[in-house]
């Protein structure tokens, strides 16, 4: 009996073949860094016993170039994953940060806004506002040194303090004591190093009174009876450098309307590099517009809009009446 070998799968392998016209087959796998095989790279040609030593040794290095290829297209996609999650996270954190910040107030003798335009990273401003007796407010600027998650994290430290601190001490030597303490305490005791600035002021609108401690921040601005400015500088050196703190601080009186405007560094970089002539700008414009909204209006339009932030940017302006 003769066996019919048409139907024997090796035979049908070569007649495939032979129909597709392959004399001559390479193939070398593509194995990726975890070991796993990708897949197959294929050589084929027409004529029988094409392929030496050579091609295959080609085929290998062009199947490593591809799973090399293939791994840093991975890669990529397992780092771009990160960046959003991060990112999403990093938003999130932002969006708890903002939401602790004072709400404007706005009576018939004292008007209180802020303008905190943010980069998109977090940020070591910070300011707050209570309400410390009647017709008394204590109100604060702060700026952490750096920028990012960790200076975030110190300025939210600080600002679980404030209300009780500024509520039952008031008292601005004594509140900028407090504050030295708490961040020399909690992070330069442990050898790592940080540091803040600060300015905060009580305004009693029944006293008609301003008093203030800067500690190491930029001038606060006092357009005084919309007849003088004042330049809010005396105080103490940064908070956090030292255990124990000289402070020394000064009291205003003020008989018309009043215009006061804080300020962190991040608007005196946008502004102008050169301090001075930053803090000469502010001061013209807060002649002009002494309203507290529409100075906000000024600087947001004139500085700020259509800008990418390399650093937040924190101010507050006051009117008194």
């Amino acid at each position: 009996m003769i066996e019919d070998t048409s139907k024997h799968p090796i035979v049908k392998k070569l007649d495939i073949t032979y129909s597709a016209n392959i004399g001559s087959y390479l193939g070398v796998p593509i194995i990726l860094e975890d070991n796993t095989m990708f897949g197959t790279l294929c050589a084929i040609d027409p004529s029988p016993h094409k392929f030496d030593t050579s091609d295959l040794e080609l085929m290998q290095t062009l199947a490593n170039f591809i799973a090399n290829a293939i791994d840093l297209g991975q890669a990529y996609e397992v780092i771009l994953a990160e960046e959003q999650r991060v990112k999403r996270e990093l938003e999130l954190a932002k969006k708890v940060q903002t939401s602790v910040l004072s709400e404007p107030i706005i009576l018939e003798n004292i008007n209180i806004q802020a303008y905190y335009p943010s980069s998109e990273s977090l940020s070591g401003d910070m300011y707050s506002w209570f309400e410390i007796s009647h017709n008394k407010y204590g109100i604060i600027l702060i700026d952490v040194m750096g920028h990012g998650v960790s200076a975030a994290l110190i300025s939210m430290s600080i600002r679980s303090l404030l209300k009780g601190l500024i509520t039952s001490i008031s008292d601005p030597i004594e509140v900028i004591k407090e504050l030295n303490h708490h961040i020399f305490s909690l992070f330069n005791s442990t050898n790592q190093s940080t540091y803040a600035t600060a300015i905060y002021l009580v305004v009693d609108t029944e006293l008609k009174t301003i008093e203030y401690v800067n500690a190491g921040h930029p001038s606060g601005l006092l357009f005084l009876d919309q007849k003088t400015m004042e330049r809010m500088d005396v105080g103490s050196i940064i908070l956090g450098i030292f255990p124990n703190l000289k402070v020394k601080k000064q009291l205003l009186h003020y008989n018309e309307s009043s215009t006061i405007m804080l300020y962190t560094d991040g608007l005196i970089e946008l502004i102008n590099p050169v301090i001075s002539d930053a803090i000469n700008t502010i001061e013209t414009i807060i002649v002009n517009k002494p309203n507290n909204v529409q100075l906000i209006e000024e600087i947001k339009n004139k500085f700020v809009n259509g800008k990418a932030l390399k650093d937040d940017i924190c101010l507050i302006s006051l009117n008194v009446k």
